[in-house]
């Protein structure tokens, strides 16, 4: 059922309801009534799941291949950690991350 996949998905983002629906423009209460099937999962929003979340759809439909598409979480984690920061830091934290590839590529 696609209401099992959609839990599945949010809690293995460790989103709440609240969070899952800000994510894409719903409202906590919808969310909840398409995790309990009360509701269908409309077409614009399989499709805003797939692309905020980087949900493969024919998972997201038939529950067939891997949850995610190209999904990694340290890296969202980092950009949203690197658009947070002033630009000053933004410039250092790149030349770090150089620093340390040059690094890498030593070891």
């Amino acid at each position: 059922m696609i209401s099992l996949r959609i839990i599945t998905i949010r809690k293995t983002l460790h989103l709440t309801q609240l969070e899952f629906g800000e994510k894409i423009g719903l409202k906590h209460s919808t969310i909840s009534d398409i995790e309990r099937n009360y509701s269908p999962l409309t077409e614009s929003n399989k499709i805003l799941i797939c692309q905020t979340f980087h949900v493969n759809r024919d998972w997201l439909e038939s529950g067939v291949g891997d949850m995610f598409s190209d999904f990694n979480p340290i890296h969202d984690d980092f950009i949203n950690i690197f658009n947070q920061l002033d630009v000053p830091l933004q410039e250092f934290l790149l030349d770090t991350a150089k620093r340390l590839l040059d690094l890498q590529d030593k070891i």
